[in-house]
């Protein structure tokens, strides 16, 4: 089935998210949903966690029906807001499957890390770790190729990654 073909295919999941006022993105197989609350107005936390609770089965009991499958333990579940929102939330949980699930520390979204605050602090931190480890895996084989070629291997392996 073509990229085309399976977006045709999938395309209820976006009725259902859009059916009840929640925002979402959809890249190959990898589906987003997106819902927002105040936690300064009572309920409205556990309404946004009902809400997407009762979409996430209603996509999961589709996909089923549709020979496709949700994988629970491949689902993640994230909440950003300011650091004083997000010190006086109470405990958060979300119903994925017969699971709870608490919100992820960071998520990874087309290669970029995100934290709670979006400070991108866990970005900036997991490429450091990628750009040291290619530049001792350089370091190793530099004594075997020449200057022009280290040069080149660092434009591939290490700028590109800063881009």
């Amino acid at each position: 089935m073509g990229p085309l073909l399976f977006t045709e295919y999938i395309r209820p999941i976006s009725d259902i998210a859009i059916s009840h006022g929640i925002r979402y993105h959809i890249y190959a197989d990898d589906t987003q949903l997106y819902i927002s609350f105040n936690p300064s107005i009572p309920g409205d936390m556990e309404h946004a966690l009902s809400t997407l609770t009762h979409r996430i089965h209603e996509i999961k009991t589709w996909m089923s029906s549709n020979c496709l499958k949700l994988n629970d333990s491949k689902t993640e579940f994230f909440v950003a807001g300011s650091p004083y929102n997000l010190k006086h939330l109470t405990q958060i949980e979300l119903a994925i499957g017969t699971a709870k699930t608490t919100p992820s520390e960071t998520v990874r979204n087309l290669d970029v890390m995100f934290n709670p605050t979006m400070t991108l602090s866990s970005h900036v931190n997991f490429l450091r770790r990628s750009i040291n480890f290619q530049l001792r895996n350089l370091w190793r084989i530099r004594q075997f190729i020449d200057q022009d070629t280290c040069h080149l291997a660092v434009l591939a392996l290490i700028s590109s990654r800063l881009d």
